[in-house]
């Protein structure tokens, strides 16, 4: 895999990392040099931390895809963040269970996200789009670390976005009335059920 490959490879898998790992948490392309060689690969870079791991993307397989890249990279960071939980919310582990139990509702508009929309699990209402997010880190007065679920982890768990709106509707009204849901419309949209 030559340099460049590799900077776009890695710059591809970053965008799919940001997204499995939401806000908090970011990535970024790195050369390194290791017994003369010039590597490159992909660092972990936290708030206030020096020392961050880099996974080497160099030996990787020259076909291989973003997605499959961010899938070798995710458990190995997500391992680092684990050692890091003085600094960081631990991620949790994606179960379906997790999700069920945490998922909120962020209504955010059509027309301006089309992009993301392809690849998030989400529902619809006049112009809006609802997307699925669950926290990643403790729960905090007015802050909150989310990750967004992505069509990914909704087709690992299983979950459509019809359960992952059901299971929002109930998590966003028992746990904050209904703060989390920008409009007034999409709220009463959630309380009614939607037809």
């Amino acid at each position: 895999m030559t340099k460049p490959d590799s900077k776009a490879l890695a710059d591809a898998a970053i965008v799919l990392l940001r997204e499995m790992f939401g806000e908090g948490v970011d990535f970024s392309y790195t050369t390194y040099f290791k017994s003369n060689e010039e590597l490159s690969g992909i660092a972990l870079k936290l708030p206030g931390c020096t020392n961050a791991p880099v996974v080497c993307i160099d030996d990787m397989l020259d076909d291989i895809s973003a997605k499959d890249v961010a899938d070798v990279v995710a458990p190995i960071f997500q391992a680092a963040l684990r050692s890091y939980d003085k600094v960081m919310p631990v991620l949790p582990e994606m179960t379906r269970e997790y999700v069920l139990e945490n998922v909120v509702l962020q209504a955010l508009s059509r027309k301006r996200n089309r992009q993301m929309l392809k690849a998030h699990p989400h529902i619809q209402f006049l112009d809006l789009a609802g997307i699925f997010r669950v926290p990643v880190g403790k729960w905090e007065r007015n802050s909150l670390s989310t990750g967004l679920i992505t069509n990914q982890i909704a087709k690992k768990l299983e979950l459509t976005a019809e359960q992952l709106a059901e299971a929002a509707r109930r998590n966003t009204i028992s746990k904050f009335g209904i703060q989390l849901i920008s409009t007034q419309e999409m709220g009463q949209f959630f309380i009614q059920g939607h037809h």
